[in-house]
């Protein structure tokens, strides 16, 4: 507490009153943000009993459905990685298998990292591809080990919290016909610190035609993601979107999961640690809008981006000026104040 009150003396002197008041808004503003933090960190992180229970109840469940996690990998940092396949065997709920393709890394460790993981548990399947495809195609060649009725998508850098599964279970058998359920998630950084948490909306068609809001944790009925015909070769950035507005122009079985289940790592390179790092995710995006729109029955749809990067403003060409009709209606005095009199 001393050492508070001399700082706060040497920026009085340093800076006067208006600095003071500056210094106390930041330091109270910090410690209210590290109390919110804790509070939301601690509502959306279930304890180690509560993880044993739902191990517990999930073995009970009558619908017991298998989830395949999709993850592709590329030259990733190997404690990512390593936190990335951990998390998908930390599951309280156990029916699912982690489909895992290596897009040709060059770096050694990596192999070596899957092959060890794939040893230590039979639910993880692996394929190491001969070259380098982009994530749209490592993507597809994961897809081709699954067997599970639903498919979860991971990226190689990202944590699942341990109880994404299982919520997403409980979701199913309150709700069998459901065929795409999405979460609320937040970022970790390097050091795994969690923080900036997103807290989505209902799901909203409309919305969906502007902005990919859904992002992550994404699970989708397999059968729908086979249908459409998988990821598409061209839209890499956003292929996840891209996926996802094809299965719901089938389906609009969706539901939202209002928790935090996926934890999406924010690093220098990465979309979550900067929006500008990957410039072809846009352009692929508006490419998957346009098509969706054309799909949906606009003519000539136009897309076009806003002062937000990722947020689209979405019309439709209009092969002639709308002809509009303004009626106006006169009443003399007298039947005015009649009628406002009745």
């Amino acid at each position: 507490m001393r050492g508070i009150v001399a700082r706060l003396k040497k920026v009085l002197a340093r800076e006067g009153v208006a600095g003071l008041v500056r210094s106390l808004s930041f330091h109270l503003g910090a410690a209210y943000a590290r109390i919110v933090r804790r509070k939301w960190i601690g509502l959306s992180t279930p304890t180690s009993s509560r993880l044993a229970n739902m191990r517990e109840e999930s073995r009970g469940f009558g619908y017991q459905p298998l989830f395949s996690v999709v993850l592709p990998v590329f030259n990733t940092k190997p404690r990512f990685l390593r936190e990335a396949l951990g998390s998908v065997l930390e599951q309280a709920y156990p029916f699912w298998e982690l489909c895992v393709a290596d897009d040709a890394s060059t770096d050694p460790q990596i192999v070596r990292i899957l092959k060890s993981y794939a040893q230590k548990d039979s639910r993880i399947k692996v394929v190491m591809r001969p070259e380098n495809g982009h994530i749209s195609a490592a993507s597809n060649s994961a897809l081709d080990l699954a067997t599970g009725e639903f498919v979860a998508l991971l990226d190689h850098d990202d944590v699942l919290a341990p109880h994404a599964l299982y919520e997403v279970a409980l979701a199913l058998n309150q709700d069998t016909n459901l065929d795409m359920i999405y979460s609320d998630e937040d970022k970790i950084d390097q050091c795994s610190w969690r923080m900036e948490p997103a807290f989505k909306g209902a799901w909203s068609p409309e919305y969906f035609f502007s902005f990919m809001y859904i992002g992550h944790l994404l699970v989708l009925r397999r059968e729908l993601v086979e249908r459409v015909g998988r990821f598409r070769i061209g839209f890499e950035g956003s292929q996840d979107y891209d996926l996802a507005l094809r299965v719901t122009a089938l389906s609009r079985k969706v539901a939202h999961l209002p928790q935090i289940l996926y934890h999406w790592r924010s690093h220098a390179g990465s979309v979550a640690g900067d929006l500008g790092a990957k410039p072809y995710a846009f352009e692929a995006a508006k490419k998957a809008l346009r098509e969706a729109l054309e799909q949906a029955g606009l003519k000539q749809p136009e897309v076009n981006d806003t002062w937000v990067p990722g947020v689209y403003r979405t019309t439709e060409a209009l092969s002639r000026p709308p002809k509009v009709s303004v009626l106006v209606y006169f009443f003399e005095e007298g039947d005015l104040e009649n009628r406002l009199s009745t």
